[in-house]
This record gives C-alpha cells, structure tokens and sequence, in this order.
C-alpha cells in the first residue's frame, strides 16, 4: 500500500466526510471487528500510523477498521473546533454508518483519549481497549475504568519493547491497557473531557 492507502468515504449526517479503510471479515465466522484509532501530528492518518499493524489483524481474521479522524489524512478539514466530544461523534459517526455495534478499540495518543471517552459514553460498544500512550486526562479516564472493570493495567519496561497480550505478533508500545470485557454498567465520562 502507499503512504496514503487508498480506502472508502462515508459522509456523516452533519455533512462531515470521512476517509477509513474496511478490510477483511468478510464471510461467515468473521473475527471480531478492530477499530484502529491514530493519533496526532503532522502527516497522521489512520494507515500512517498503523500501516505495520492492522495488516496482521487480517490475516488473524479480524475485520479491521482503519479511519482517518476528521482534519488528518484524506478526511474533511472542517474549520471548527477540535475538541474530544469532536472526535467521538466522528468515530460513533462512523461506526453508525458501518452498521458496527460492538468491536475492539485500539488507540494511541489522540486516538486513546477518543477511545477512553467512547468506551465511558457508550460502553456497550466496546467489548475491548488497546491503549498505547493515550491522551488526555489519562490518569482519571484511566482510574474509572480500572474502578468499573477491575483489570490490571500492564506497562511496557520501555520504548519499543514488545507488548504482547493476546494480540498478534508485530504490536509493540510504551503503555498498553487491555480491557477484556467492558461492562454494561454505567461509566461516568464527566472527567474525561
């Protein structure tokens, strides 16, 4: 694939048009669905960021999903703010539109604090979370989650160690949480924004 994969749009109700990649589960006994959430800087994108890692999950049989957040990669540029709530009504946009109830959530920096506040708005659609070095107001997201779900958040010894925890090969961070099942109950996101 080049630097900027080549992919779908979907434009959202409110007119945003967003840029992802929808590849593999195709057919019956489909993996679950992974959602791969990138970060920020210059040149991100969805496929920049994860091109060494979600091509793995399809060959494990996972559905991938790959987007590019509104204001990087092939995605619309909206002159507005770009706040949390911003990015998470983009993502739950998005997954509407692919008919995507429930799938796995994997983000780094920016994409991790979108996964967190997904995750504690409408935990029912997220049966996991893959953090690495998530953003935001880490400390506290991360401490309801812990509160809510009793699992053990899991450190890296240090940069470019590998993390493996039932991930396929090839997945490597600095900071990786692992929530094997989100509950249904009610997770407060005040403290998140």
């Amino acid at each position: 694939m080049s630097a900027m994969a080549q992919g779908h749009f979907v434009t959202l109700p409110q007119g945003l048009r967003l840029h992802y990649l929808d590849i593999g589960g195709q057919g019956a006994g489909s993996g679950e669905t992974v959602v791969f959430i990138h970060g920020s800087g210059p040149g991100a994108s969805g496929h920049s960021n994860f091109k060494q890692n979600y091509p793995l999950f399809v060959t494990a049989g996972y559905r991938v999903i790959v987007p590019d957040l509104p204001g990087y990669g092939a995605s619309d540029k909206p002159d507005t703010l770009y706040t949390l709530d911003f990015f998470v009504n983009a993502l739950s946009g998005l997954l509407d539109a692919l008919d995507t109830q429930r799938c796995i959530l994997v983000g780094n920096s920016l994409g991790g604090a979108i996964a967190i506040k997904l995750a504690l708005d409408q935990p029912q659609r997220v049966s996991r979370l893959v953090l690495m070095a998530p953003g935001g107001n880490r400390q506290i997201c991360l401490q309801q989650l812990w509160n809510k779900t009793g699992e053990q958040i899991q450190r890296a010894p240090g940069a470019g160690h590998r993390v493996q925890i039932e991930l396929p090969e090839g997945m490597t961070a600095d900071y990786v949480l692992i929530i094997r099942e989100l509950p249904q109950a009610e997770i407060s996101s005040r403290d998140c924004a």
